[in-house]
């Protein structure tokens, strides 16, 4: 890994850490897992079946520059954040934490 790659990362995982709550981190996790260039509406219904309160929380990741909305409205993540989310750190923070997701 590059030492630019390496830097960050380390800035993308105080990002994620920084997130106030769990909450945050499992729907910045099902987005990236899910959700990435699906229509925000759909996507926030489908979320808020399940029981997650996601408008303003999606929002939020917004202003934290770790989600985006694209021009057809479709949720948008930078390929570093979703490599992160695919990679042994998020999923070594769930299994530390007493996550029972399993992607």
């Amino acid at each position: 890994m590059k030492e630019t790659d390496y830097h960050i990362n380390n800035v993308l995982r105080m990002s994620f850490n920084a997130l106030p709550s769990n909450n945050d981190k499992e729907l910045l996790k099902h987005i990236a897992y899910f959700f990435v260039g699906i229509d925000k509406d759909d996507s926030e219904t489908i979320l808020n079946a399940c029981d997650t309160k996601t408008r303003s929380r999606i929002t939020y990741l917004v202003d934290k520059c770790l989600l985006s909305i694209g021009l057809n409205n479709e949720l948008k993540m930078q390929q570093l954040i979703q490599a992160m989310e695919d990679g042994k750190y998020v999923k070594s923070h769930l299994t530390s934490h007493g996550s029972e997701v399993d992607y």
